[in-house]
């Protein structure tokens, strides 16, 4: 035992004059005999294993040439980092083995045989059988046979259950031993990643093969292992497409992977038993697909790819909500079920919750006692990642956009439970702040219309959020309406919150949590032109207004926020409405849908006796603040539209001259009998003229334009829609 520190190949040297070799360590007894004996030293000592080869795949070798039959390799080790000589952990918990750089300086053992025995001659090696089974192969001089397991997806398999497989055929998962073995599996798995027997052992820390024999041989890819967060403690071998290279990268046990078996020569495998079908599980459900495990209902479905709110919606449809996953335990059994499944993702149940982004909460309010988030996960990208998906593959998870329409979902429920969804929600009271225009159940800010203010998407956005809101949610045609009809002072195209800059053609909302409920591209859009376009604005004119373009994100347009009204705030203090009672002031005009039937004349009269006229419709604005905040689609009603007789011109009955119209499919029809215009309601025609019979009954809309007579108005307390463009009531 030589105290000396020296380097690896000058503690070889050293050992040679005195007639000698490096530690050689063969058996368990060895190993124990040195692992007392180093017990009082700290540091490290040199023994004589060795490895040859790159840095690669590397071959371990005795200095003294005994083959290698015995391994104690420490935690996480052999990693060959940098490392190709063999050094052993002293102290009371020392005798574990490390791979260092050979030029670093330890203490080292030598041994020579003792004179006075003589060692036992070691019966020669039988040749090996030269024949594998059908469908296994191997070199002719290889003593073990192999079969590659390359297999459907929905038949992948995880470490345990692979290694379970090799077993019911009379195997293990393959074991690799040296450069010859790893090029020749190389070659024949080419292009896959796949299973094989090494798995780090808790207990010790250090790595082993499945089937107990030493590791001789390692193939490590760059930087690996890396045990990633703890979590990977099984390995898999990689090949490149052509086989020509291959590497070891060690990966979460759960993940679902081809694999390889191993079997001696000259041994005949076992044809496996067919596992039986799953156990239904009555008390969980009526679906078929329900299982359980420990006590716990769950339910995979990978064939219906929804977004977030779906997939809450298709549990409660279940009885159930989405998956909560609480231990280590929990996590492995749910993998077993996705890993076979279709979709890439699942959602699962866990969401944002607070104000701050790495807040989480499962939503049937379980504790967060466990996480499994992938490489560099959460990471709320783009600000707008507010709920969780779990991936196939390794079972890991992944903060999204809870909007994206990607993944399949998985359910859980205790037996005869019965989750039932919350009543549907009810207009609440609620108010915007000073400045902000209220429209149902949101508060909008438009902002442009002032000289020189612009912004790109991302200033728009930080604009917005500085207000406590967001670029503009926009969730059916009357909001778009509305919006649209309030871009009129704006000069420029109109930014929303709409965008695809995290996954192309995959649109969400900013907000992270809104579903895309409703788009309204204009056509041929969204395009993607120059592949750089990913955020979206909506275009307006006089003729055109509210149709969506994706643009680039660096441009500068005017912006529209918005955010949910809130009870929190007071109501506005009473102003004075400048149009009469029940009518809705936009921009100097006064508008009225009234829904008792009448015809077209007698609607017209109607409106002559409030001092207006049935409605004109100027422009793409007015269309746009008519067909979405007047309408709401409730019924058709007349506008002030009318053909001249005998004739396919038409004219507005207050005078105004006809420049815009927004005839629907097929219209006007000029049928001699429908001579008098009405708005449609219904959702496929939203807003679109229809020309029709002058007597029939319908609803109809009135409007007071500026400068005309009318009765004294009153003071008008409206809460529900108000701003600094004009005042409007709902």
């Amino acid at each position: 035992m030589e105290e000396t520190a020296r380097t690896w190949s000058d503690a070889k040297a050293f050992c040679e004059q005195q007639n000698s070799k490096l530690l050689h360590i063969g058996d368990i007894y060895e190993q124990s005999h040195f692992t007392v004996k180093l017990a009082r030293y700290t540091g490290l000592w040199w023994i004589g294993l060795r490895a040859t080869g790159d840095s690669g795949g590397v071959d371990y070798i005795w200095d003294n040439g005994a083959p290698l039959t015995f391994t104690h390799w420490d935690r996480n080790q052999p990693d060959n980092h940098a490392g190709t000589c063999v050094a052993m952990t002293t102290g009371l918990t020392g005798g574990f083995w490390d791979d260092k750089p050979c030029t670093e300086v330890f203490p080292f053992v030598c041994e020579t045989p003792r004179p006075d025995i003589t060692p036992p001659t070691k019966p020669p090696t039988p040749p090996p059988s030269s024949d594998c089974a059908d469908g296994w192969t191997a070199e002719r001089h290889f003593r073990n046979c192999y079969k590659l397991f390359m297999v459907d997806f929905s038949k992948k398999k995880s470490w345990p259950a692979a290694r379970e497989d090799c077993i019911s055929r009379g195997a293990d998962l393959v074991s690799i031993h040296n450069m010859e073995e790893e090029s020749f599996l190389s070659t024949y798995t080419k292009g896959k990643s796949k299973w094989i027997g090494l798995k780090h052992n808790p207990t010790d820390g250090g790595y082993h093969w499945s089937d107990a024999t030493p590791v001789s041989h390692t193939n490590w890819g760059h930087g690996e292992p890396n045990n990633h967060e703890g979590r990977e403690d099984c390995v898999e071998m990689v090949s490149n497409t052509n086989g020509t290279s291959s590497w070891w990268n060690d990966l979460n046990c759960d993940a679902h992977q081809d694999w390889i078996c191993m079997i001696s020569k000259g041994k005949k495998p076992i044809v496996p038993p067919v596992p039986p079908p799953p156990v239904p599980a009555p008390d969980c459900g009526t679906n078929a697909v329900w299982r359980k495990n420990n006590g716990i209902c769950y339910y995979y479905n990978d064939t219906d790819i929804v977004d977030f709110q779906t997939a809450m919606s298709r549990c409660y449809d279940e009885k159930a909500l989405l998956v909560s996953i609480l231990n280590k335990d929990e996590q492995a059994y749910i993998n077993t079920m996705i890993g076979t499944g279709r979709a890439e993702s699942s959602w699962i149940g866990m969401v944002v919750f607070g104000i701050a982004a790495d807040q989480y909460q499962w939503v049937d309010w379980s504790p967060v006692t466990y996480v499994f988030w992938g490489v560099g996960e959460p990471n709320n990208a783009n600000g707008e990642e507010q709920c969780v998906q779990m991936n196939r593959h390794q079972g890991n998870w992944n903060d999204v956009n809870c909007a994206r329409t990607n993944a399949g979902y998985l359910c859980k429920k205790y037996p005869n439970e019965d989750h039932t969804p919350p009543p549907p929600t009810q207009p609440w009271t609620g108010y915007c702040p000073a400045g902000w225009m209220l429209f149902r159940n949101k508060c909008f800010m438009f902002q442009g219309h002032k000289h020189g203010m612009k912004a790109n998407w991302t200033s728009a956005r930080s604009w917005c959020q500085s207000k406590g809101a967001e670029l503009a949610v926009i969730d059916n045609q009357y909001e778009n309406d509305f919006v649209s009809s309030y871009l009129r002072d704006l000069k420029l195209p109109t930014w929303i919150g709409l965008t695809d800059s995290l996954v192309e053609g995959g649109f969400g909302w900013s907000d992270g949590v809104s579903p895309v409920l409703y788009t309204n591209w204009a056509d041929k859009e969204p395009n993607n032109n120059g592949g750089r376009e990913h955020c979206t604005a909506i275009t307006h004119n006089y003729l055109v207004s509210g149709r969506w373009n994706d643009d680039l994100c660096t441009e500068e347009h005017s912006w529209v926020c918005s955010m949910k009204k809130s009870s929190s705030i007071a109501p506005p203090a009473p102003t004075k409405n400048p149009c009469p009672s029940g009518y809705i002031s936009w921009y100097k005009n006064c508008y009225k849908l009234v829904e008792e039937p009448k015809t077209w004349d007698a609607a017209q009269v109607a409106c002559e006796q409030e001092g207006g006229n049935l409605a004109s419709v100027d422009m793409s604005y007015d269309q746009a603040f008519v067909a979405g905040v007047v309408l709401q689609g409730k019924a058709d009603a007349w506008i002030g539209l009318r053909r001249k007789d005998d004739s396919s011109s038409y004219t507005w009955t207050d005078g105004w001259s006809v420049f815009f119209t927004h005839w629907g499919p097929g219209e006007p029809s000029n049928h001699k009998t429908e001579g008098c215009v009405a708005m449609r309601a219904d959702p496929i025609f939203h807003g679109t003229w229809n020309d029709t019979d002058c007597n029939s009954a319908k609803a109809y809309i009135c409007k007071i334009s500026s400068g005309r007579s009318y009765r004294a108005f009153r003071k008008y307390s409206y809460p529900l829609i108000y701003s600094t463009f004009c005042c409007v009531t709902t």
